[in-house]
């Protein structure tokens, strides 16, 4: 279990705990202050088996008002593996900035897999939940243990296509994007003053 925050000087729960797959074969915080709940088991394709307690878990707890922490928030493993002819890479379909996919390594397939799969995570959420599914923030995770394609081109359309394939399946409350700066760059080529542009700020 990773803790997330703590606050001094604040009154009990002071922590909030990051939880998923790896979480399955323990036990929970039984005080958190917020839970951030990962809806895959380690692959944007696949599902966290544990989904269900934990999110339940997490929305027993209180929250934060200042600065606003909401008791759930949910987290989506992100990538882009088209160069390792994966299953559920798309083989046809449109984009609105990138045109049709054929099936290969492209901006338009990389923008369609991430949409895809942004929107199965939404609905595993949804199955369980919802109205978190619909209003609780979402966070892309952006590591580079994950599958990425040569270029950044490539990677900046396929997390576009993430946050439209939770925009368009019906996501309601903010979307934020988590990494650290080294591995942003090394994914995206994108820096703190470059990323705004890059996904419409």
């Amino acid at each position: 279990m990773v803790p997330i925050v703590l606050i001094s000087g604040s009154s009990l729960p002071t922590t909030g705990y990051d939880a998923s797959f790896p979480q399955c074969s323990g036990s929970y915080p039984s005080n958190p202050l917020f839970g951030i709940v990962g809806v895959n088991g380690g692959l944007a394709n696949n599902v966290n088996r544990c989904l269900s307690g934990e999110l339940h878990w997490a929305r027993d707890a209180p929250g934060q008002k200042r600065p606003m922490q909401p008791p759930l928030s949910l987290y989506i493993d992100t990538g882009n593996p088209g160069g390792h002819h994966v299953a559920d890479w798309p083989s046809g379909g449109t984009t609105p900035a990138y045109g049709s996919c054929n099936g290969l390594l492209t901006k338009a397939c990389s923008y369609l897999y991430g949409e895809q799969r942004a929107a199965h995570s939404y609905h595993l959420v949804a199955a369980l939940d919802p109205v978190a599914a619909r209003i609780a923030p979402w966070w892309l995770d952006v590591e580079l243990l994950a599958s990425w394609a040569g270029t950044y081109q490539l990677n900046i359309a396929a997390l576009q296509g993430f946050i439209a394939g939770l925009r368009n399946a019906g996501a309601t409350g903010p979307i934020g994007i988590y990494s650290t700066s080294a591995q942003w760059k090394d994914i995206t080529g994108l820096t703190p003053q470059t990323t705004p542009t890059a996904f419409n700020a």
